[in-house]
């Protein structure tokens, strides 16, 4: 029987991300976002709305597993991707015996994200 064991919630400005793109270029990419992120992210027209999505769901990862215990301590130690049916999904290597569900949105200026974690 699993039991959820944590919650995170993370809400991020959209423009907030562009700034700090802009002003740090590839450097605050490559310390947030992992080459399949930055790869997905930067092939849309737009990219702000998916890369604070992604942000935003890194944080409320840190969130959530936080309440379970694990701490992961690098941003790239959270991996944001896509399953096969299109659903946003979580990998972190560092998180063994854990179940992560992933929710993501965002609007014109916010992106929010919602994880809940699941023990076996």
């Amino acid at each position: 029987m699993s039991s959820i064991c944590g919650t995170g919630v993370d809400i991020i400005e959209i423009p907030r991300i562009k700034r700090a793109y802009e002003r740090w270029g590839k450097d605050f990419l490559e310390k947030i976002y992992l080459p399949h992120e930055i790869d997905y992210c930067l092939r849309k027209v737009n990219p702000y709305p998916s890369l604070a999505a992604r942000f935003a769901a890194k944080e409320a990862c840190f969130k959530a597993l936080s309440q379970s215990g694990i701490h992961i301590p690098l941003w790239r130690g959270i991996s944001v991707g896509r399953a096969p049916d299109g659903r946003p999904h979580l990998l972190v290597p560092k998180a063994p015996g854990v179940r992560l569900h992933l929710s993501l949105t965002h609007g014109k200026e916010f992106a929010i994200a919602m994880v809940v974690v699941e023990r076996d």
